[in-house]
């Protein structure tokens, strides 16, 4: 029953939570997928990404942004990050700060390419961002999925849990059911 528990809470959760992370992982085999389900679906106020080679990524923002005059800080999504490596005054760096609490490390390079890191679970979420005047957006990778037949398998990254759904498409809608739970996602666009 506690592993039934755990299942459910890693589930779609894991991958909608508010939490964010950072680097690809890359699949070694290669997976099916339903050319129907690729593309981005919007949950609530969650928008994922299903790709044609097998990833599910999360997407945050387009949020606005702004580093501060002597470089130092950078303050997105309603927290306010200190520099920890780096200078000048762009994005390109190591920050440091907290969200919820929790000490968080998040790395953005020059080849555009992310990662943010819980540092008291050493949890990581790769991932990729970019900038467009004084707006952020981060795409960020929580899953790798395959198909078979009517059911996705998705292997949920960090905590190595399989999650198992029977879905159904159409052209503007993605019903994703795991344990009896029916989770609805809207066609989106990518953008």
């Amino acid at each position: 029953m506690v592993e039934e528990e755990i299942k459910i809470d890693i589930k779609l959760k894991a991958l909608f939570r508010a939490g964010r992370g950072g680097g690809e992982v890359r699949l070694k085999k290669k997976v099916k997928v339903d050319n129907a389900i690729v593309g981005c679906w919007q949950y609530q106020n969650t928008k994922i990404e299903l790709s044609a080679n097998g990833y599910l990524y999360k997407f945050i923002g387009p949020t606005m942004y702004s580093i501060s005059q002597d470089g130092n800080a950078l303050t997105f999504d309603g927290m306010t990050l200190q520099r920890y490596q780096g200078n000048g005054n762009t994005i390109v760096g190591v920050w440091r700060g907290t969200e919820g609490g929790e000490p968080i490390e998040i790395h953005f390079r020059q080849d555009y390419t992310y990662l943010w890191r819980w540092l008291s679970y050493a949890e990581d979420w790769p991932g990729y961002y970019s900038t467009t005047s004084n707006y952020l957006t981060i795409r960020e990778q929580r899953a790798s999925y395959s198909v078979s037949g009517s059911q996705v398998v998705l292997s949920v990254l960090n905590n190595g849990g399989t999650v198992t759904c029977d879905y159904t498409v159409s052209q503007s809608e993605l019903r994703l059911t795991c344990d009896g739970q029916t989770t609805t996602c809207q066609k989106a666009s990518c953008k």
